[in-house]
């Protein structure tokens, strides 16, 4: 005998035939799709909580930060003062400087008496002078520095021996000490 399949039973609907193949597909298409979305949301969490993390370690950082830049009583104290420190050094007039350059134009025979300042743009100064021209040429060369502002001779006396006119018309000038008070006014703010 032949072995012969036959197979006489009707045919098996389609949905029958493949109900287990087609259930098993819509079932993955169903998971897959849900596991993704399942898997982003744990991701997102993840990393939600580490932004978190990070934005709160942020903050006090910044926190930290703005204490530090919180004026501590004792340092603004201290700023305060150097502060007024500064502002009163700025507004020091510079004596030394200031007689240095009244002091360089002096003629040699010369004499010092008296120099004193007041406020803090003023210099009273007396010398004693052998020749009234050296008062004029020293006077007229304080005139053109250029830190001060104004030179004016507030005062002369004379003391010594005079001579008689007709020396004097004869060219000859008086030997006489000539004792000369001025005031310069000049910039304060210069050092």
């Amino acid at each position: 005998m032949n072995n012969l399949n036959l197979n006489l039973l009707p045919r098996k609907p389609f949905l029958k035939q493949y109900f287990r193949q087609l259930f098993t597909v819509l079932i993955m298409a169903i998971l897959i799709p849900f596991a993704v979305m399942l898997i982003g949301y744990i991701t997102d969490s993840i990393n939600e909580s580490s932004l978190k993390a990070e934005i709160a370690d942020m903050d006090n950082r910044v926190q930290v930060m703005s204490k530090r830049l919180q004026v501590n009583p004792v340092t603004a104290s201290y700023e305060e003062l150097s502060k007024s420190v500064d502002e009163l050094e700025a507004l020091q007039t510079d004596w030394k400087l200031i007689i240095d350059r009244v002091e360089f134009y002096l003629p040699a025979e010369a004499k010092y008496i008296d120099i004193s300042g007041k406020n803090n743009n003023l210099l009273e100064v007396s010398y004693q002078f052998n020749r009234m021209s050296e008062v004029i040429h020293y006077m007229d060369q304080l005139e053109q520095e250029p830190m001060i502002d104004d030179v004016k001779l507030t005062s002369i006396s004379r003391k010594g021996e005079q001579l008689n006119s007709s020396a004097y018309d004869r060219g000859f000038e008086l030997s006489i000490k000539h004792t000369v008070n001025i005031s310069i006014v000049f910039h304060s703010n210069e050092k």
